[in-house]
């Protein structure tokens, strides 16, 4: 956290190099260490994410105005893949934060940086120039992108979910549901029910598909659904209207939770270096 605040200000930045160096010697020697993983702090994790984003910033700002603007083929490659690091990083974010309830340590609105290409697109070399996050995001008419930027978008609709999750506990203590938590929660749903309405029609059921990355995608926006199910399951039903919506909720958690049976009994066909690609 001191490095990415300090390449923030024009009086720390000589400083910067000389924290990363400090800090990566001693997550290096902390992975020398813990070689178990059951032993691993999520902290841990988290330092590299945010090392990874300083790398990446720091890639950026020094020296690669060409690469903002690939003018060859290789420039474009070089800086697909530094995409594809970052939004690696910001998936994990997402995914350790949802699981463990942690505050989410990469803030999508700042996020400059557009959503990775296609699998086919970044091996054939072919450049294309992807949309950005927050365009996706707020899109009436979104547009059906590759598994691995579907997942990105919907990682992001579960860090908003999980937002809406920390402000209804608040509202919980207070012993009131307020129309703002409906409010949030329909608008998350019905983000969400979008782009799964995009996937089952541009793509086939996960469970007759051998993409890993569309198999996970899945996966993912179901469990979504059972996320969000699970923060109204804790909310009290004051009125006709709020109880009607949790019945239609956990009936969408229910086919959900069928879906992901579906795919888990798919992924039994799959060798493992398959599930684990």
């Amino acid at each position: 956290m001191w490095i990415l605040a300090a390449s923030c200000s024009r009086q720390f930045q000589s400083i910067c190099d000389m924290l990363y160096n400090e800090t990566r010697q001693m997550l290096e020697v902390l992975d020398t260490r813990d070689s178990d993983i059951d032993g691993l702090e999520i902290e841990q994790v988290q330092a590299w994410i945010l090392l990874v984003l300083y790398e990446v910033t720091r890639s950026h700002s020094h020296g690669t105005g060409g690469i903002l603007s690939p003018s060859t083929t290789e420039d474009w490659v070089t800086l697909e893949e530094r995409r594809r690091t970052f939004w690696m990083a910001y998936l994990l974010d997402r995914f350790i934060s949802v699981q463990n309830g942690l505050p989410l340590t990469l803030n999508e609105q700042v996020i400059l940086t557009r959503l990775p290409a296609g699998d086919t697109e970044f091996q054939s070399e072919q450049r294309v120039q992807m949309g950005f996050l927050s365009e996706e995001i707020t899109a009436t008419t979104p547009t059906v992108m590759s598994p691995f930027a579907e997942c990105i978008v919907i990682a992001t609709i579960c860090g908003r979910a999980l937002l809406h999750k920390h402000c209804a506990s608040v509202e919980r203590v207070y012993g009131h549901t307020s129309q703002d938590f409906w409010d949030r929660h329909h608008w998350i749903n019905n983000i969400l029910s979008q782009r799964i309405t995009m996937l089952t029609m541009k793509y086939p059921p996960a469970s007759q598909h051998i993409d890993p990355m569309l198999i996970f995608t899945e996966m993912v926006a179901n469990t979504a659904i059972l996320f969000l199910y699970k923060i109204i399951e804790l909310m009290p039903c004051q009125t006709p209207t709020s109880s009607a919506n949790v019945i239609e909720y956990k009936q969408r958690a229910t086919k959900a939770a069928g879906e992901i049976v579906n795919i888990t009994r798919a992924l039994s066909l799959f060798t493992q270096a398959k599930v684990y690609y």
